[in-house]
């Protein structure tokens, strides 16, 4: 019997034999390596939407072994793939599930997995219509080129909007963000809207009196000219 900790898929050399009727039985009595310990476990970060990729957790610390990280789809299922020692990132505003682990060395096993579940909150976005001059007969002007966007990430801007008109009030709505790229990222947002101005010139109405020399005026009826 041989009395020594192997991890499991390496070899062992077999030095003490028992010996009896010409015949060598060996007897693996194997035991579980000792685990890795997550000696500082890592915690999530907070976090709102910037536009680029954030780390989503603080770097946590192992005894025997080294830290590993992995995203997972949920916080009860560890997942079997994508483990490394780089701290997982994220960028789009949602909900991710960091796991964790102490990876063993050649003495020790891995420790037991576990989770941190980090959110990247919406950043707070403020689109305002800008103030118009129209004559009465005009409809005011739609679209981004009659707003201005506020509070969004470095590289975005206004993809488009909707400007309506009540009384002296221009009202946007259903606006749309993008990226440098022209890719829509409204939905990391909160967007909130801000009234612009509208002036409006009426129609103005002249009374002319002539006199017309040596003739009648004759417009063939009696509408105003």
């Amino acid at each position: 019997i041989v009395d020594v900790i192997v991890l499991p898929g390496n070899d062992c050399d077999i030095n003490n034999q028992y010996v009896k009727n010409g015949v060598i039985t060996v007897v693996a009595a194997w035991k579980d390596a000792p685990a890795a310990t997550v000696k500082t476990a890592p915690k999530e970060k907070t976090l709102t939407y910037t536009g680029n990729a954030m780390d989503l957790v603080t770097a946590g610390e192992a005894t025997d072994g080294e830290m590993q990280y992995a995203l997972g789809n949920d916080a009860t299922n560890a997942p079997a793939t994508g483990w490394s020692k780089s701290i997982p990132q994220g960028n789009d505003a949602k909900t991710y599930y960091v796991w964790y682990r102490a990876a063993g060395d050649k003495d020790h096993s891995n420790s037991a997995k576990n989770c941190v579940t980090v959110k990247i909150e919406k950043a707070n976005a403020l689109v305002t219509a800008d103030a118009q001059t129209v004559k009465e007969s005009e409809d005011p002007k739609s679209g981004k080129d009659y707003a201005s966007l506020t509070g969004a990430a470095s590289g975005h801007s206004l993809g488009n909007v909707t400007i309506t008109s009540d009384g002296k009030k221009l009202s946007p709505s259903e606006a749309t963000i993008v990226n440098d790229n022209g890719e829509d990222v409204t939905a990391n947002y909160n967007v909130s809207y801000s009234s612009g101005t509208l002036t409006v010139i009426p129609k103005t109405s002249v009374k002319v009196t002539f006199i017309v020399a040596n003739g009648e005026w004759d417009n063939g009826g009696s509408d105003d000219i």
